[in-house]
């Protein structure tokens, strides 16, 4: 069986650390990267090419909106869900409108 790559993303590397460790859990078949800001995302992903990308809120340098954005463009295969705290549907529009 193959292994699965994610990659998470989060300024909040407590938050990204539990939801690496819950992931872990689940399977031992999976290969996990942490990143803490949209433009090493772009570029953990495009080295990568996780299966799934998570993305937090709030990234510096580039936000995770357009993060997805320029991961899309790269052509990837990964597969962007979005985790937020944020109930603004202009927010939740923009983010889908990414193809996450």
């Amino acid at each position: 069986m193959s292994s699965i790559r994610v990659l998470l993303e989060d300024e909040y590397k407590n938050w990204s650390h539990h939801l690496r460790l819950l992931l872990q859990d689940r399977s031992e078949r999976q290969g996990i990267c942490e990143v803490s800001d949209g433009s090493e995302d772009v570029q953990e992903a495009e080295e990568l090419k996780p299966d799934l990308i998570l993305p937090g809120s709030g990234l510096p340098k580039l936000d995770e909106i357009e993060a997805a954005r320029r991961i899309q463009q790269l052509s990837l295969n990964s597969k962007i869900v979005f985790l937020s705290m944020s109930y603004s549907p202009a927010i939740v529009q923009e983010a889908l409108s990414t193809g996450a």
